[in-house]
This record gives structure tokens, C-alpha cells and sequence, in this order.
């Protein structure tokens, strides 16, 4: 798949023609898209007919998938979206009939995602490849998919439990779950913090780099600063301040998460700390916009609507309320 540049003066077509470790090709440079657009097509049916499987030979699934990945490789998509590609296709294609056999029932089984992905790749086969794929690519999904439900928020009680098992565990890791419970944080925006981020001085303070590359700073509480000191003191600023029970840096943000799933919550995703966190400060009557500060959220209509959870006892505190406002007021009586 070939994609096009922007340069002073006009367009250049490039595309790479191998795996990831392949070097990149360029067009000469031409006066308008729609010329690069024309050139770039070229570009892909001159690459898939050099690597087509030979007139009236159906490729296999895992055939398919494999040149999938390594189209959208060329197409400088990143090695983790190419991979993921190929795996998802494969997943949905399990049990399938060959290409040229497959139905619009199959297509119309799948979720909406999932369906985009087997028609781009589909699509791509029939232009590029030859395939003899059914003309059924405007197939759409049977019936809408029904939302699941929203899991109910997390009590305090088990948000404490939680934590205290941790510090059982690996202190550090319960530093995590604790800023992330209180501060909404993401796991992985604090597994590479330095120690020096934090500030536990007469005004504490933690500066963090949020999603987006944002830079968030606000003050801690003094549970903070009591869970954290032990942890920080007399460390190098510049060394990662969580380690793991191996004491080691975690190696990403899902490897704290699996920790978290497999050893402490025993099922639970960390992210129900995170919504118990937003919901907090959002029940104290913070307003949102200083919640996405702290969080480092950029919308706070995606913190609302991602993470903003209710329970029973919200619930019941919400009909308290509207009862409190409605007493001694007269109600009328419609016919």
C-alpha cells in the first residue's frame, strides 16, 4: 500500500516493499494529489501483481492475513497495528469457507469492528491479489449490537481492602493502585515516573506526563504523601519511583494491570479504580473541568461519559434529594 507526502511544490508517492526492515521508495515528485493519487494506485497493482498467487489460485486465510500485515507495513502503519490486523482477522476467520466461498451471513455475523476489518481486507484482495471474493462487501451487521450494561461503581470498602492486600503484595504497587483511586491517573502514565516527579515538601506536589504528552501538575493528599515517602525517600530522583515485586521497573502499564487482575481484584481491571476516583471528586461537588485537570483528560464530555459511574446508594442519595426539594410543595392534580 502506497501513501502520499506533502512537499513544497507537490506531492510525492512512497511505499515500502518488504517487511518492516525494508527501505522506503519514493516517487518523483508531482504537481498534484490527484497525480499521486493516480501514481500510487499504480504503485500497489504493479506490487501486488509481482506478488500475486497465480491466476485462479485462492489464497488461504492465513495467507491472506500474512500479506494483509505486511501491506499495511508498507503503508508505514505501525508494526502493533499490523500485527493486531492480522491476528483479528484470523480470529473472525475461524471455521470460515475458503474466500470465494464466503456468504453475506458470514460478513453480517460479526461485529461492527470486526466487520470493517474482513471487508478492508477482503476489498484489498479482490483489487490487488485477484482473489475471487463474492460480491458481498456492502454486507452490514444482522442486528445492532446491544450496549452492555455499565458496571456498577465500586464501593470504598473494597477500594481499601483492595489496597491494603496490595501493600501485602509490593508497596509500590499499592502506591499505584492508591494514586489511581485517588487522582485518576493511568497506569501507564506512572509506571516510568522518576522519583523526581514528586515533590513531598511543605506543599506536595506530583507532576505528571499524561495521555496526549500533556503536563499535569497538582498538589497530594497527606495519605499521598504517607504511602509515598517510604517508598521515595533517599532514592535517585532520576530512578523509576515504582518497582515491581521483583524489583524491578515495570515494563509498561498492562504489566501493572495484569498484576493487579491476577494477584489483587482477582478479575476486576484496574480501570474500575480510575472510575471510583473520577466519581469521587465529581460526588464532591468538583466541577469537571478541574476533575479532567487533575485526571488530564482534554474533554471532559469523554470523562463523563467513559468513566462517571452510579450505584444503588448514589441512587437512593439522588431520590433523598429530589424528596428534600418536593417537600411542602403543593402538587396539582391533572384530569
Amino acid at each position: 500500500m502506497a501513501y502520499l507526502v506533502k512537499r513544497k511544490g507537490g506531492w510525492l508517492v512512497r511505499w515500502r516493499e518488504g517487511g518492516r526492515g525494508a527501505p522506503v521508495q519514493s516517487s518523483e515528485l508531482l504537481p498534484t494529489k490527484a497525480d499521486a493519487k493516480r501514481r500510487a494506485e499504480a504503485v500497489e497493482a504493479d506490487l501486488a501483481r509481482r506478488h500475486a498467487p497465480g491466476v485462479g489460485v485462492v489464497i488461504s486465510w492465513a495467507e491472506l492475513g500474512k500479506r494483509w500485515r505486511d501491506a499495511m507495513v508498507a503503508a508505514q502503519r505501525t508494526e502493533r497495528y499490523a500485527e493486531d490486523g492480522e491476528r483479528r482477522l484470523s480470529r473472525i476467520s475461524v471455521n470460515w469457507p475458503p474466500l470465494d466461498k464466503l456468504t453475506r451471513a458470514h460478513l453480517a455475523a460479526l461485529k461492527v469492528g470486526e466487520l470493517r476489518i474482513a471487508k478492508a481486507a477482503l476489498g484489498w484482495a479482490r483489487r490487488f491479489l485477484d482473489q475471487p471474493v463474492p460480491d458481498i462487501l456492502d454486507a452490514r451487521p444482522a442486528k445492532p449490537q446491544a450496549r452492555k450494561p455499565r458496571a456498577d461503581l465500586v464501593s470504598p470498602e473494597q477500594v481499601n481492602e483492595w489496597i491494603a492486600m496490595a501493600l501485602a503484595i509490593s508497596p509500590p504497587g499499592a502506591a499505584m493502585a492508591h494514586l489511581i483511586a485517588t487522582y485518576g491517573h493511568r497506569a501507564q502514565s506512572l509506571v516510568g515516573m522518576p522519583c523526581g516527579s514528586f515533590d513531598l515538601g511543605q506543599t506536595p506536589s506530583l507532576t505528571i506526563k499524561v495521555k496526549g504528552g500533556d503536563i499535569v501538575r497538582h498538589g497530594l493528599l497527606p495519605a499521598t504523601v504517607a504511602i509515598l515517602r517510604p517508598i521515595l525517600d533517599g532514592r535517585d530522583p532520576a530512578a523509576p519511583a515504582f518497582l515491581g515485586p521483583d524489583g524491578l521497573p515495570w515494563t509498561d502499564g498492562r504489566a501493572w494491570a495484569l498484576w493487579w487482575w491476577r494477584y489483587v481484584s482477582k478479575g476486576s481491571g484496574y480501570y474500575e479504580l480510575k472510575r471510583f476516583a473520577i466519581t469521587r471528586m465529581l460526588d464532591g461537588g468538583i466541577d469537571v473541568v478541574t476533575v479532567a485537570s487533575i485526571t488530564g483528560h482534554r474533554t471532559p464530555s469523554l470523562l463523563l461519559n467513559t468513566y462517571a459511574r452510579t450505584n444503588e446508594a448514589r441512587q437512593q442519595a439522588a431520590l433523598d434529594a429530589i424528596q428534600a426539594a418536593q417537600s411542602g410543595a403543593h402538587l396539582v392534580r391533572t384530569a
